[in-house]
């Protein structure tokens, strides 16, 4: 017989088969577990003839010949025939021949063929469920995703940044006023380079300068150690000598040194003097200009 055209049989074995009265009145029997037991062999024996029993007259009797074939003890299953017939359980429908009723409910078979059949349908069905699953779970995603998205788009537009436009978060937005932060870095590295007296390596100092002012707090320290720095004697001698890269100065933080350095008062002096003269000059022209 080809692979293809092989028949195969089951017994499905039902939830409530221990539940069921019979099979308790039947184990509550003294070898009644074993009875029962019997009678499960008994329906496994019918599946390839719908629950039917024969009689082919190996033996004397019926049970004698199950017993042989059951591989049972001939009384156990004179006993398990006996409570079968009382409750329905087993039926003599011909001289040589039995029938379990019960059975005939419980037992299926298909050839090779239909069982491959009929898994393909199986998973063809699951495959379809989920993919129906799936596009649902998607759409809702899909839907989440767009709302959250129209959200975030609703709060992105509100900060954005003032110098390059780009768009900001409203903790930065607030914290670098109305800027990016490194719009915000490089509008004040350019302060600080336009104050620093000694403008070398740009782009060493634009790096530490990124590095090290990390709010307003750290840039307000560094103008003001600096306007200090600028106003000491060693800064001062020698054509600025002495200043170190701005690059260096940022780098080792030195806006955060305690100033006990000698501060030129002189010139201290003469730079009010010339800020007060110059400022007369100017005051002066203007005056002249207007009268004249």
């Amino acid at each position: 017989m080809k692979e293809s055209q092989k028949r195969y049989f089951w017994l499905k074995f039902k939830e409530d088969f221990f539940n069921q009265k019979e099979i308790k009145k039947l184990r509550k029997i003294a070898g009644g577990d074993t009875y029962t037991i019997i009678y499960l062999k008994m329906q496994l024996k019918t599946i390839r003839t719908n629950g039917i029993l024969e009689f082919e007259g190996l033996e004397d009797t019926f049970y004698e010949e199950l017993a042989l074939d059951l591989d049972e003890d001939v009384e156990n299953v004179k006993v398990t025939l006996a409570f079968l017939s009382t409750h329905g359980m087993l039926e003599q429908i011909s001289t040589d021949e039995y029938i379990l009723p019960k059975v005939l409910d419980c037992i299926g078979s298909e050839t090779k063929v239909a069982e491959r059949v009929r898994k393909y349908r199986a998973n063809k069905k699951l495959v379809e469920q989920q993919k129906l699953q799936c596009n649902n779970e998607v759409t809702n995603s899909n839907t989440d995703i767009e709302k959250d998205i129209e959200k975030d788009i609703d709060i992105e537009d509100k900060y954005i940044c003032s110098i390059c436009c780009c768009k900001i978060k409203e903790n930065e937005f607030k914290k670098y006023h109305k800027k990016c932060y490194n719009c915000y870095l490089e509008e004040k590295f350019n302060i600080f380079w336009n104050e620093y007296p000694k403008r070398v390596g740009k782009e060493k100092a634009k790096k530490a300068f990124f590095k090290t002012c990390l709010d307003d707090v750290v840039f307000s320290e560094m103008l003001e150690a600096l306007n200090k720095f600028k106003m000491t004697s060693d800064w001062k001698k020698e054509k600025g000598q002495y200043i170190p890269y701005p690059a260096s100065w940022l780098n080792q933080k030195r806006w955060e040194d305690e100033f006990n350095f000698e501060i030129d008062e002189s010139k201290i002096e003469n730079n009010h003097d010339e800020i007060d003269s110059e400022v007369e000059k100017r005051f002066m022209n203007i005056v002249g200009a207007k009268y004249e």
